[in-house]
């Protein structure tokens, strides 16, 4: 924290400076307060998919202004403090988070005070700006679940043990917590949440002390307790959708790379992503698309869009998620680098679970949920088992398998003995006694990088940041 205390002094300084140029009595109880925060974003539902970073900064600037008692509350409440609060936050992962930017008035009361010494908690809501929100098309999207919009609505509540060196100058130091949300206008809209400890100084350039108290008399518009009607009248925008972004932006995008003569017939039939010549093999009438020549019989038809995008969009670079080698063959001549991601079985099992029970519960994941038997073709296509510990370009060298530990897994996920008998034949699993995941020699290509899940996410995002530039 000690390089964020030198950018406090620098901007206390630069206060000190600019107060001499206003006349004296304009700065008559306002006040400067500079506060440094250590704090961790904290994970408050299982929802939150993103990984935690091991901590993130926080530096505030607060302009105060004193109550005297001008207004009956003031006195009331013990001559709280109003002002107006400015909030940078770097969260410690860039890539995910972002930065953030508030700005919100503030109300601090005191709860305690003896001498020098007082107790206080203040609280601030206003508006906030995130540099990172969901994009289906950004490369971390899957993990960037928390916020949908750039900007959000920010509350902060802080309370500090504060001491006044003199009449201008006080330190304190505090807990604090703040939040970042958008009420659901976009979605999805976890929210971010951080709490720490902070520190800082604040600075009276004037003090004019003069209390005055306004009492019950001198103030008839203050009410007894009585009943109070309030009435309110409020309204909202609301865009639904899944935790993973709009429903069928995607597929409306695909939509832009197709033939207009059978973009309608998508529409209608709710199916953007098609190669028309395939639905027509199957009897139904699509008009033709005069791109069809480029498809290549017996490719995934996913390919043909994938590098439609990739040959017309205004990308430098561009990600794609698990498409295989096929690609290949629809960009011949272009170097595209090759990271393949591997999850231990068991990692990649619970994430299925999760993901179905998730299906299962929420309206807005319905479509979203996985076939275990598919997931695990997929990965026996690409995975075998080795005696020997892989390098980990090669395979993963951490994680033991056992023929009768997958065994159990598997009939734990609900696997039948005739598919897990088939699945160890196809991973060459046959023996007992322990072995590892290695990447096929089929699969393997001199642009292939292969990345290993961890239980600490942040290496493994590094390590695909580190394979994508």
């Amino acid at each position: 924290m000690v390089k964020y205390f030198r950018k406090i002094s620098l901007l206390l300084g630069s206060f000190l400076m600019l107060q001499i140029a206003f006349a004296q009595r304009n700065w008559n109880g306002y006040g400067l307060e500079l506060n440094a925060m250590q704090a961790r974003v904290f994970k408050h539902t299982e929802a939150f998919k993103a990984p935690i970073p091991a901590s993130s900064q926080l530096i505030e600037l607060h302009l105060v202004h004193k109550t005297r008692g001008e207004k009956p509350w003031h006195s009331l409440r013990h001559f709280p403090q109003i002002g107006i609060g400015f909030t940078y936050t770097n969260y410690g992962l860039d890539s995910i988070y972002g930065r953030g930017y508030s700005m919100y008035p503030t109300l601090q009361y005191r709860i305690a005070e003896k001498k020098a010494w007082s107790w206080t908690y203040r609280m601030g809501l206003g508006a906030g700006y995130l540099s990172k929100k969901f994009e289906r098309y950004n490369t971390w999207d899957t993990l960037n679940n928390m916020i949908g919009s750039g900007f959000n609505i920010y509350f902060m509540a802080a309370t500090d043990l504060r001491y006044a060196i003199n009449p201008h100058l006080d330190i304190q130091a505090g807990l604090q917590f703040t939040h970042f949300s958008n009420a659901a206008t976009l979605k999805p809209n976890l929210g971010i949440n951080t709490y720490g400890f902070h520190l800082g100084v604040r600075y009276f350039p004037i003090i004019e002390d003069k209390r005055v108290t306004i009492g019950k008399d001198a103030a008839p518009q203050l009410l007894d307790n009585k009943k109070v009607w309030n009435f309110r009248l409020a309204y909202a925008i609301n865009q639904s959708g899944s935790g993973d972004g709009p429903g069928k932006e995607g597929e409306e995008r695909r939509l832009k790379l197709d033939h207009p003569n059978i973009r309608q017939w998508a529409k209608e039939n709710e199916d953007a992503g098609i190669v028309s010549g395939e639905y027509r093999k199957d009897g139904k009438d699509v008009p033709e698309n005069p791109y069809e020549k480029e498809y290549i019989k017996g490719t995934d038809p996913k390919l043909w869009y994938v590098a439609q995008e990739i040959k017309t969009g205004p990308w430098k670079k561009i990600a794609i998620d698990d498409i295989g080698k096929g690609i290949l063959q629809y960009l011949p001549g272009v170097k595209l680098k090759h990271i393949l991601l591997h999850a231990p079985l068991d990692v990649l099992l619970n994430n299925v679970k999760e993901r179905n029970d998730r299906a299962k519960n929420d309206e807005n994941f319905k479509n979203d949920d996985r076939d275990v038997d598919m997931v695990l073709d997929q990965y026996s296509e690409k995975y075998e088992v080795t005696q020997s510990k892989p390098d980990t370009d090669k395979g993963d060298p951490t994680t033991l398998l056992t023929k009768v530990g997958v065994t159990e897994l598997l009939q734990k996920n609900g696997m039948s003995d005739e598919y897990i008998s088939e699945f160890l034949n196809i991973i060459k699993l046959t023996e007992d006694g322990d072995h590892y995941i290695k990447v096929r020699d089929s699969y393997l290509t001199p642009e292939t990088q292969l990345v290993n899940v961890d239980s600490d996410r942040t290496i493994y995002l590094k390590d695909i940041n580190n394979a994508l530039k």
